[in-house]
C-alpha cells in the first residue's frame, strides 16, 4: 500500500542521461515525485526544498559534492550512482558519507537501496516482518514443486526478498563444506572481495556470525562486530566492508549434519536487528530447511531416475520373463536386442533358441535346477542372432515362480561379444608375445612410469641369473644393478626421453649379473604415452653384447700391437738407412776422383729420400697417409744439406695440402730428388744464384707436381735426354706411379711435370708396374723398383 508522497533529486550532468533511473523509479510501490536537477544548482535549489533522497551521478566532482552537501544536511541521504563497475570507488563514495553505491552492472540495486531509504521512518513492526514472512513462505513452497525453479534460484529470490522485508539487511547464503565457509548466494551489496576473503574460511567460535552458527549449530546474534570476540577472525573484513552487525541461523539437512548457514549483516549498529525475534529466526530456519531438504531429496530421486534410465532404458540389456519351459512371456519394451529382433516379437518363442546348441542344455540345467526365489549369475555362452550368426552373452536369472505378480523367470541378458573378442584378441596378443619372449634371447622388460615398477621376462634369469621371484621394489634394483660409471648417462637418457618426449630409444651400458660381473647390454626401448602425449609406459629390449664389446677390445689391442711394431720397423729402416748413407757419404769424402764424389752424394740423396719417407711415417704414426707437402720439404732441405754448394739457393714453395699412401710417395719422393739434384748440378756451370720453385696441387683425383728454376734455356740440362742412371730411375718409377712426365715451356717459363692419378693400393711394396722383372740397368734398379 502506498503511503505519503516522496520526492526525489536526480543530479546529473546537463547532458547526463537519466531514463534508466527514472524506469527503476516507476515501478516501486511508492507515490514519488521525481525531478532533474544539474549539479550547480543542486544546492541552490536544497535552500528551498528538501528531498527525501538524492541519487547523484559519479563525476570528477562528486567527492565535492558530496562534501558540500553533507556539511549543510547532515542527515539527508545520498545515493551514488556509478558508470563504471570499479567497487573500490563505491567504498570510498560510502566513506564521504554516501548512503549507497550502485555500480553499472548492479541497477536493479536500485530499487532496494531507495526502498531502504524511504522506509527508514516508517515503523518497522514485529507484525509486518512475520506477515512478510508467512507470504515469502508461501511463495517458496510454490517454486519447490515447479521443477523449472532450481535450488539456487529459489535461494536467490529468498536471499532478495529478505531484503524487500527489511531494506537495512544485506543477506548471504553460505555453504559449509569439510567444516569452512563458501559463499553461495549473496545480496548485490556485498563486493566480491569480500566474499572472496569469506571462502575458506573454517567456522569455528570466533569465525563471524555464519561461521559460529555452523560450528554450535545455533542462532548467533553479533550487535557489533568491531566489538564481539566472535567475530574476531572476520572483523578486518567485515568492517572493510562497513558491516557493524549480523545475525546467522545455521541451516541442518538429515541426521543433523549442518548445511549451510544463512547470515544477515546491517551498516547500523544492533537496531536494525531488534525486530528479528527468535520466532521470525525460527521461521526462517524452518522455510531454509524445508527448501534444502525437499530439493535435496527431488534431486536424488532424479537422479536415481536417470541412473535408471542410463542402466536400463538407454543400457544394452534385454530384460524379460520366461515360464518354466523357457518361452518369453514378456520382454520390456525398451530393452535393446542384439539378435536384431522387436520386443514384442520375442513373446511365444523359446529363449533357448537363441542359444548355440553347444551351450543350450548346459542353460537348461541351470533353469530347472534354480530354486524360488533363488538367483544366479551365468557366465559367458554363445548366443546366436535371427540371423544365426554367433555371438557372446552373460545372463542373470530369478526364479520368481511364487511371485503372483511374475510368476516366472526374470532374466537380464547383456551382450558381450564386443568384450569376448577383444580378451580373445588380448589372448592372443599374449600368446604371440610369450612365443617372441621365448624366441629371442633378449631380456623383455615393461616399465610402468606412474607405478615405478618394472617387469621382465624369463630372460632376466638366464641372462644374468637372478630369480625374478625374490627381487623386491625393482625400479630401484634395477637402477642398483647399473655400473656406478655408466649410471648417470643412463639415467640422463631415460630423462631426455620423458622431457623431449621421444617415441625410441637406445643406449648401451653395463649390467651386474648375480655373479658380481658384468655385461655389456644394448637396450632399445619405445615409449608409450597417454591423450596427453605425457609419458606413461616404457617397453623394451637388453641384447647382451658382451661377446662383441670383448672381440672389439680384443681387436683394438691387436691394433695397437701392430701400430708398435710398424712404428719399430720404420724406425729401424730409417736408421739402417742413415748408416749406410753416412758410410757413403764417408765414402765420397775420402774419394779423389770428383765424378765419383758426385754419384756418391747422388746415391746418398736417394737413400736419405726414402729414409724421409720413414721417418715421416714414423713420426705421423698413419701407416697409410703421408702429408706430401711436408715430406717435399723435409726432402729437398735434406738434399740442400747433402751437396756440397758453393752458391746461393733459393727455394720457393707452393704446395697445397695433400694426402698420398707411400707407395705413391716413395716413387714420388725419389723422382723429385733426381730432378732437384740435377737442377744444383749448375752451380758448376757458373751460375751465381740458382732460384727454384716446386708447386704442389691436387685436381679431380689427379696429383700434379712442377719444378722449375730461374736458369735460361741454354744453361739449362734435359736429364730425361741422357742416357744415365737418373733417366732410367725416373722411367721406372713413373711407369709405377702411370704418370706423365717430362719438360714444358709455358709463357717463356721452362719446367718439369709429373702427374698421376690417386691410388689407394694397400700394403707398403705394392705397385702397378706390369713386369718388374724388367731388366734396368742390372739389379740395383729392380731393388728401387721392388722396394
Amino acid at each position: 500500500m502506498k503511503d505519503r508522497q516522496h520526492t526525489i533529486y536526480i543530479v546529473v550532468p546537463p547532458d547526463g542521461k537519466i531514463q534508466h533511473v527514472v524506469n527503476r523509479i516507476e515501478k516501486l510501490d511508492f507515490e514519488i515525485i521525481w525531478e532533474r536537477v544539474c549539479t550547480e544548482d543542486c544546492l541552490s535549489k536544497l535552500r528551498d526544498t528538501l528531498p527525501d533522497v538524492i541519487i547523484a551521478e559519479d563525476n570528477s566532482s562528486i567527492e565535492n559534492f558530496l562534501w558540500e552537501v553533507r556539511s549543510k544536511y547532515e542527515n539527508l541521504p545520498i545515493i551514488v550512482l556509478s558508470g563504471t563497475n570499479d567497487y573500490s570507488n563505491g567504498l570510498r563514495m560510502v566513506e564521504e558519507g554516501a548512503e549507497d553505491y550502485i555500480s553499472r552492472g548492479q541497477i536493479e540495486r536500485l530499487d532496494i537501496a531507495i526502498t531502504r531509504v524511504l522506509k527508514k521512518d516508517s515503523s518497522f513492526s514485529k507484525a509486518g516482518i512475520r506477515s512478510g514472512l508467512y507470504i515469502l513462505e508461501e511463495e517458496i513452497v510454490g517454486m519447490c514443486f515447479d521443477e523449472q525453479y532450481t535450488l539456487e534460484n529459489i535461494l536467490q529470490h529468498f536471499v532478495e526478498s529478505i531484503e524487500r522485508i527489511h531494506p537495512d539487511l544485506i543477506p548471504v547464503v553460505v555453504r559449509i563444506e569439510d567444516m569452512r565457509m563458501y559463499s553461495w548466494i549473496s545480496s548485490g551489496q556485498l563486493s566480491n572481495r569480500f566474499l572472496s576473503l569469506l571462502d575458506g574460511t573454517r567456522v569455528g567460535p570466533n569465525a563471524g556470525s555464519a561461521g559460529v552458527a555452523a560450528y554450535h549449530k545455533k542462532n548467533v546474534v553479533c550487535l557489533h562486530i568491531s566489538e564481539d570476540e566472535r567475530c574476531k577472525e572476520v572483523r578486518e573484513n567485515a568492517l572493510a566492508e562497513g558491516l557493524m552487525a549480523s545475525w546467522a541461523i545455521p541451516i541442518l539437512v538429515e541426521g543433523g549434519k549442518i548445511y549451510a548457514s544463512f547470515c544477515c549483516y546491517c551498516r547500523q549498529e544492533s537496531h536494525s536487528l531488534s525486530l528479528w525475534n527468535q520466532e521470525a529466526l525460527d521461521r526462517i530456519q524452518k522455510i531454509l530447511q524445508i527448501v534444502i531438504g525437499f530439493k535435496q531429496v527431488h534431486q536424488s530421486l532424479k537422479l536415481r531416475e536417470q541412473r535408471f534410465r542410463a542402466l536400463v532404458q538407454d543400457g544394452a540389456d534385454l530384460i524379460s520373463i520366461v515360464d518354466k519351459s523357457g518361452r518369453f512371456k514378456y520382454v520390456a519394451p525398451f530393452s535393446n536386442s542384439s539378435e536384431g529382433i522387436n520386443a514384442e516379437d520375442f513373446i511365444g518363442k523359446s529363449a533357448f533358441d537363441y542359444v548355440h546348441p553347444k551351450d543350450r542344455q548346459r542353460l537348461k540345467r541351470i533353469l530347472e535346477g534354480l530354486a524360488p526365489g533363488e538367483r544366479v549369475e551365468v557366465g559367458p555362452f554363445r548366443s546366436l542372432d535371427a540371423d544365426e550368426l554367433p555371438g557372446w552373452k552373460e545372463t542373470t536369472i530369478t526364479n520368481m515362480m511364487n511371485n503372483p505378480a511374475v510368476e516366472g523367470y526374470v532374466v537380464n541378458s547383456r551382450d558381450i561379444t564386443d568384450q569376448m573378442e577383444r580378451e580373445q584378441k588380448l589372448r592372443e596378443s599374449v600368446e604371440r608375445y610369450e612365443i617372441v619372449s621365448k624366441a629371442t634371447s633378449d631380456t623383455i622388460w615393461d616399465l610402468d612410469l606412474e607405478e615405478d615398477v618394472i617387469r621382465y621376462n624369463s630372460n632376466i634369469s638366464e641372462m644374468f641369473g637372478y630369480d625374478t621371484k625374490r627381487i623386491t621394489k625393482v625400479g630401484k634394483w634395477w637402477r642398483g644393478k647399473l655400473h656406478p660409471d655408466d649410471r648417470p648417462y643412463v639415467l640422463q637418457k631415460l630423462d631426455d626421453a620423458w622431457t623431449e618426449k621421444e617415441d625410441r630409444f637406445q643406449m648401451e651400458y653395463r649390467f651386474r649379473c648375480a655373479d658380481g660381473t658384468y655385461k655389456y647390454v644394448y637396450d632399445r626401448a619405445f615409449v608409450v604415452t597417454d591423450e596427453d602425449g605425457q609419458p606413461v609406459r616404457m617397453i623394451g629390449a637388453m641384447q647382451d653384447v658382451t661377446h662383441q664389446r670383448t672381440r672389439e677390445q680384443i681387436l683394438k689391442d691387436s691394433l695397437k700391437e701392430k701400430k708398435i711394431l710398424l712404428m719399430e720397423i720404420h724406425h729401424r729402416v730409417k736408421n739402417n738407412l742413415a748408416v749406410v748413407s753416412g758410410m757413403m757419404q764417408l765414402q765420397a769424402f775420402q774419394s779423389e776422383s770428383e765424378e765419383l764424389r758426385q754419384k756418391l752424394f747422388h746415391s746418398v740423396g736417394r737413400i736419405k729420400t726414402m729414409a724421409s719417407i720413414h721417418e715421416f711415417l714414423y713420426e705421423s704414426q698413419n701407416f697409410s697417409n703421408i702429408s706430401f707437402n711436408e715430406n717435399i720439404k723435409k726432402l729437398i732441405s735434406a738434399i740442400i744439406e747433402t751437396v756440397s754448394l758453393n752458391q746461393s739457393v733459393g727455394v720457393d714453395y707452393e704446395l697445397e695440402p695433400v694426402d698420398i699412401n707411400i707407395n705413391q710417395a716413395i716413387p714420388c719422393s725419389l723422382i723429385i730428388n733426381e730432378i732437384f739434384s740435377n737442377m744444383l748440378q749448375y752451380e758448376y756451370r757458373g751460375v751465381g744464384f740458382l732460384k727454384i720453385v716446386v708447386s704442389l696441387f691436387e685436381e679431380d683425383e689427379t696429383i700434379h707436381i712442377k719444378i722449375s728454376n730461374n736458369l735460361l734455356d741454354d744453361q739449362a740440362s734435359d736429364i730425361l735426354s741422357d742416357n744415365t742412371l737418373s733417366r732410367e730411375l725416373i722411367e721406372t718409377l713413373s711407369r709405377q706411379l702411370e704418370a706423365d712426365y717430362g719438360y714444358k715451356i709455358e709463357n717463356d717459363d721452362r719446367f718439369f711435370y709429373l702427374s698421376f692419378d690417386r691410388s689407394e693400393a694397400n700394403g707398403i711394396g705394392s705397385t702397378k708396374v706390369k713386369d718388374k722383372r724388367a731388366v734396368i740397368k742390372g739389379d740395383a734398379v729392380r731393388t728401387v723398383v721392388g722396394y
